[in-house]
């Protein structure tokens, strides 16, 4: 029985481990981060879920913060380009 569920909790971990979740950033799923100030003291994290800077920088104006790239964003992968249309050469 003990091995069974050592067992159990060894599937699992790994099942949770290799998720597609488990690769996106700790901040936020965001290309662009709102980064409090250096003079701020109240522990706070970049907030990245802004996908265009002018988001970023909307929230960030008046505010005491910046914008910065997400360094955990995953790049978009290369949008797939249709094939041409092979024509059939004709002998005329």
């Amino acid at each position: 029985m003990r091995l069974v569920l050592i067992g159990l909790a060894t599937v699992g971990t790994l099942a949770a481990m290799a998720s597609p979740g488990a690769a996106q950033s700790p901040w936020g799923p965001g290309t662009f981060c709102t980064q409090p100030s250096m003079f701020s003291d109240d522990g706070s994290f970049p907030d990245c879920r802004y996908y265009s800077y002018e988001q970023c920088r909307g929230t960030a104006d008046g505010n005491g913060m910046s914008c910065m790239r997400n360094p955990y964003a995953q790049p978009a992968a290369p949008a797939r380009r249709a094939k041409a249309a092979v024509r059939k050469k004709t002998r005329r």
